[in-house]
């Protein structure tokens, strides 16, 4: 019960927080040409690549061994330093390319630009030892509704004072990020984390796992955002936006189904070894949480889409609809296996998830660059890569706990 109340509690946090995020773009699309507004949700793209990738796993890692540790939970603190170097270095990278990749001329200081990109990577690791403490709320609402309102908030504020420009926005995601990043430098300095040892003997002991845990999320990653991403390369700016502004709505029920992977994570990792029922109890009441309201969104777009989109977004943005549809089928798919995903990890599968991420990136790239592509084509490589990969490891995860009983 203790499970389901968390889960639900963090869901009505995320709920409320895309809520606050779909007002701020709404606001945005108002107020801003097709461009701009691509370029806007270009770079969010590419800040929640550095929030995912930049901890090259070992926010996973934090979880993971943390949950485990009965008496001494405080002792992973040169573990948590390890994972910060990794952010400052993997966020500098993406930051650089995002720069030279897509030079939109921002006429904003760069160095917000890169701290926003710094404070994003972060937010990882934080929440990975949080987590690993068993504070899955305070770990997560932070970044799930703090940022979101607070951005709000400013928007409201300066749409009131001046035009919202490109500069505003950027800026104000700056402030949001530092409000972040000391609410959660706060609740870490709370915890007196215990930082005797060795730093380079908790690199090598989990560097190796680290390693493969970092190329199932920038897999994971990048597949899930492939959409943005394929059309910002091979498409128009206007496209980016009406794919993104397709891909948020389409992409609500991961509030919930991530919230339930967050839960889950612990019990996995305890169930490891538990047999066969344990495993698929905790796996099929997992995937029934997430999977009926996928399938109400669903619906709800099918017949309700394009008023959604004209009330959220305006006219311009209904060139988008058979997208949303077409992506809105694959987030079903995505509740029924991702949860799997998280169980593969936590019990030290990474292995096999690795292999279906891979292929389905390898499957995902060849088809962008053999195709003649348009919105509907891009979404259509989405939902194949997700079958590849999410209903693989569904089918991964009860086949090992088969073999196993």
């Amino acid at each position: 019960m203790n499970i389901a109340n968390s889960a639900i509690s963090l869901t009505l946090a995320k709920i409320i927080g895309i809520g606050c995020q779909f007002i701020s773009i709404s606001i945005i699309t108002k107020n801003l040409s097709l461009d701009n507004v691509g370029t806007f949700l270009l770079f969010l793209t590419f800040t929640l690549l550095a929030r995912f990738l930049s901890s090259f796993g070992f926010d996973q890692i934090l979880i993971r061994e943390i949950s485990r540790e009965k008496e001494n939970k405080k002792s992973f603190g040169n573990t948590f330093i390890v994972s910060l170097i990794f952010n400052c270095l993997i966020s500098s990278i993406i930051y650089l390319i995002y720069i030279n990749f897509f030079d939109f001329s921002l006429q904003i200081n760069n160095l917000l630009i890169f701290l926003s990109f710094i404070m994003q990577g972060i937010f990882g690791s934080c929440i990975g030892l949080i987590r690993g403490f068993g504070k899955n709320l305070k770990a997560q609402i932070p970044e799930g509704l703090l940022m979101h309102l607070f951005f709000l908030v400013l928007i409201i504020i300066h749409s009131n004072i001046e035009i919202i420009s490109l500069k505003t926005l950027f800026l104000n995601y700056f402030l949001s990020s530092t409000v972040v990043f000391l609410v959660y430098f706060s609740l870490i300095k709370d915890m007196r984390l215990n930082f005797k040892g060795s730093l380079k003997k908790d690199f090598v002991k989990y560097f190796k796992s680290a390693g493969q845990i970092i190329i199932i999320l920038a897999s994971t990653y990048a597949i899930i955002k492939s959409p943005t991403l394929i059309a910002a390369i091979f498409l128009d700016i206007q496209e980016v936006a009406l794919i993104d502004i397709a891909l948020k709505v389409a992409s609500i029920p991961i509030i919930l189904i991530s919230s339930i992977g967050a839960t889950y994570a612990g019990v996995f990792s305890n169930l490891k070894g538990m047999g066969f029922k344990s495993n698929f109890n905790a796996l099929s009441q997992a995937v029934l949480l997430g999977f009926i309201p996928s399938l109400i969104w669903t619906i709800c777009l099918v017949f309700f889409g394009k008023d959604i989109i004209k009330i959220l977004f305006g006219d311009l943005y209904l060139e988008a609809y058979p997208s949303l549809i077409i992506l809105s089928i694959s987030y079903l798919l995505i509740s029924i296996g991702s949860v799997s995903s998280v169980m593969l990890i936590h019990q030290d599968n990474e292995s096999i998830l690795l292999k279906l991420s891979t292929f389905s990136i390898l499957v995902l790239s060849f088809s962008a660059a053999l195709l003649d592509l348009n919105l509907i084509k891009i979404s259509l490589i989405f939902m194949i890569s997700i079958i590849i990969r999410d209903i693989g490891s569904l089918l991964y995860a009860m086949n090992i706990h088969l073999r196993a009983s």
